[in-house]
């Protein structure tokens, strides 16, 4: 399946799934080699979903505007020689280098046209699978009662179709959103109610375990402090290393994690250098991960001016909050970005105190 490859962590079905977190690894030089093959031999569907497919790729390195050209050439390969699952890929594998740098204007309207098509091919786990994407993209713009209305949607037709993946997918997606409205039971259990799916099913998905067991680090950390949120630091880093780290909804999994990391940080004794030692690298990932996602660049540069902050540079730290505002803005983050406008309006409010001559 074109969608397991490249560490994108969508998998293409319950029965092909491969064998290690729905994800494995496709060398760039193999893809190069199928393109130039694909190429050669003329406009085909195979053409097409190798475009699609090699959008991804140039993607992953920040070729936006090369990613955006193969996705075009994929989708227009598709209409000229009239494949409808080739377009259907073109409409949604296609479409992903634009949903991670927040190109919702451009991802939104092919995902609708490709659920529309998926449905005339009645392709229901796929539609399932793409219509939780439009449903981020909602959650990513601050549309959480929309949000919510499809991923209750998309759970209940995948219980009664009895497809795994999606099921689990949105029931944390459920939870994301329980957790954004200030809903710390719902949030809990939903991602339990993921988790127990998962482990009764023994699924080899990664990407709902590190988003649940990051949203549940995160949730029990502001309901009953550290010694039930550090459970989870472990299992959703497992995952993330498992390949769940290079999903395209992984933002819940880094953030609950480092926040556990910075709270053991702040708890000090023995527990405060290796929590410190573990966050540097944890936050290195997640700098990475920022550039191939650069849906993840927020959170990044907040985590970042956090570390800054703590070490005595809130000079670094204001910087980096406001390139944590300008990225948020431009990827219409709205969470993000109040939150870095928060963070930024304390840190500096902070800093006037302290420089003020009255202030001692």
């Amino acid at each position: 399946s074109f969608v397991q490859v490249l560490y994108l962590g969508l998998p293409g079905s319950n029965s092909d799934a491969p064998r290690k977190g729905d994800v494995f690894f496709l060398s760039g030089v193999a893809v190069l080699r199928s393109l130039r093959a694909a190429e050669l031999a003329g406009p085909s569907a195979e053409l097409s979903r190798t475009y699609s497919l090699f959008a991804n790729l140039v993607a992953l390195f920040r070729r936006q505007s090369l990613a955006t050209y193969y996705a075009a050439q994929g989708r227009a390969v598709a209409e000229e020689v009239g494949d409808r699952h080739a377009l259907f890929c073109a409409l949604t594998l296609g479409q992903l280098p634009a949903f991670i740098r927040g190109g919702w204007l451009e991802a939104a309207p092919a995902l609708e046209q490709a659920l529309t098509l998926g449905a005339e091919m009645r392709n229901v786990h796929d539609c399932l699978i793409y219509d939780g994407v439009l449903a981020y993209i909602s959650f990513n713009q601050g549309r959480l009662e929309e949000a919510l209305g499809r991923f209750r949607s998309i759970l209940t037709r995948a219980q009664r179709d009895d497809y795994l993946v999606p099921q689990l997918w949105s029931m944390i997606s459920m939870g994301e959103v329980a957790f954004r409205q200030g809903r710390l039971d719902d949030a809990i259990a939903a991602a339990n109610e993921c988790l127990e799916l998962a482990n009764r099913t023994n699924t080899v998905d990664q990407n709902s375990r590190f988003q649940a067991h990051g949203l549940l680090a995160s949730a029990w950390l502001r309901k009953e402090g550290l010694e039930r949120a550090r459970r989870h630091i472990d299992l959703a880093a497992a995952a993330a290393e498992s390949g769940a780290r290079l999903s395209y909804s992984p933002q819940f999994g880094f953030v609950g994690v480092a926040e556990v990391l910075f709270a053991l940080w702040d708890h000090g004794g023995d527990q405060a250098e290796p929590a410190m030692i573990r966050l540097r690298r944890w936050l290195r990932v997640l700098r990475v991960m920022a550039f191939c996602r650069p849906i993840l660049e927020p959170w990044d540069l907040l985590f970042r001016a956090e570390w800054n902050r703590r070490h005595g540079r809130p000079r670094v730290a204001l910087r980096r909050l406001r390139q944590a505002m300008k990225a948020a803005d431009r990827m219409g983050l709205t969470h993000e970005s109040a939150l870095a406008r928060a963070e930024f309006g304390r840190l500096r409010s902070s800093r006037l105190r302290l420089e003020s001559p009255d202030s001692g």
